[in-house]
């Protein structure tokens, strides 16, 4: 479920017993003020807290010949590991790597076989730099988690890292915010947040495993194999 901003810091002003705001964003109460602040704080510690299906996003990169450095996409949150693949290759971009394998690769003469990268300054680093050493300048796509979580009232598929608008959308759950709202505006008032800690986080490890899934574990021979090698989840091998 979910619900717009002024709806989640209605609610949350009603369980805990205090004046309801008729809105958030434009108002000078200082009440509404900070629980539209503290809303904004509880959702973008949520994005960090964990790997939300609703965040995940795929991003090209497409590679310059002598280009080592691109920039992250521009809503960039966290990477998701082991997901950078180059366009027609069967092996995955290795990284990102240890300082160490940085100093090495980066002042080797014997340049590695594949692509390797740091992050760095919110830009990916490759090497060796495409078109070297036989490597290709074709595309490099990668799977990341977005820090957009608030869809935009007037555009529904436009998000953005924070809420400006009453009518703005979290999407994040509607009840996992309430509660989140409500331990923070109770600590942020210095009174006690046990209970109220006890029932965000069971909320939490509730929604976090709805949104999650898991993997089917087969006791018996796959019928049917995957058409490409895939490497283990381990990373062994790689």
């Amino acid at each position: 479920m979910l619900g717009t901003a002024i709806q989640i810091i209605k609610q949350a002003s009603a369980e805990l017993g205090l004046p309801i705001p008729v809105e958030a964003a434009a108002s000078r109460e200082q009440q509404a003020q900070q629980m539209l602040a503290l809303l904004n704080a509880c959702g973008n510690e949520l994005v960090r807290s964990a790997e939300w299906q609703f965040l995940r996003k795929t991003a090209t990169i497409t590679l310059i010949d002598g280009q080592s450095e691109y920039p992250l996409a521009s809503d960039f949150s966290k990477l998701m590991n082991q997901t950078l693949w180059e366009t027609g290759n069967i092996y995955s971009v290795v990284g990102p790597v240890s300082g160490r394998q940085w100093a090495y690769l980066t002042n080797s003469v014997t340049l590695a076989p594949q692509y390797c990268f740091i992050i760095k300054n919110r830009a990916f680093q490759f090497a060796p730099a495409p078109g070297s050493n036989g490597t290709g300048t074709g595309t490099i796509t990668y799977d990341y988690y977005s820090e957009g979580w608030v869809a935009d009232y007037a555009n529904n598929n436009q998000f953005a890292p924070i809420i400006v608008n009453d009518l703005d959308t979290p999407h994040f759950d509607f009840w996992l915010l309430v509660k989140f709202l409500k331990l923070k505006t109770w600590e942020a008032k210095g009174l006690d947040t046990q209970a109220l800690r006890d029932d965000f986080m069971r909320t939490f490890n509730d929604v976090v495993g709805q949104d999650h899934g898991a993997p089917v574990l087969l006791l018996s021979p796959r019928r049917f194999g995957l058409p490409t090698p895939i490497p283990p989840e381990t990373g062994f091998g790689l």
